[in-house]
């Protein structure tokens, strides 16, 4: 499973969930090389990734716990912050902009 954004600099962004189950990410740099993969750690089964309204990326996932969790750029172009969950008991998941730029989660439940 992988995700591809444009950051607020217009560099691409790849996310994806390894062999470990962690997500991993890579970006370009201002000459369009691609440097290494970083991991952002935890154990997920999905992911999905948006640009919020100022640009800061946000990276939702579904845990092994079955809960969506999420972590966020604390500034455009930025270090994301640690996971902080969102709960619940979900097995799919999507997120959408609104037209006023708020972010919005879908799921789909377990029951």
């Amino acid at each position: 499973m992988s995700s591809f954004v444009v950051n607020q600099d217009g560099r691409p962004e790849c996310f994806v969930i390894g062999n470990d189950q962690a997500v991993w990410h890579q970006w370009t740099d201002k000459t369009g090389t691609w440097g290494p993969w970083a991991s952002m750690g935890g154990q997920w089964k999905q992911l999905a990734v948006i640009a919020n309204q100022d640009g800061r990326l946000e990276v939702f996932v579904i845990g092994m716990d079955d809960a969506v969790w999420h972590a966020w750029q604390t500034k455009p172009n930025g270090n994301f912050t640690g996971w902080a969950s969102m709960s619940g008991q979900w097995k799919q998941l999507a997120v959408a902009a609104n037209q006023d730029g708020r972010l919005e989660v879908f799921v789909i439940s377990m029951s």
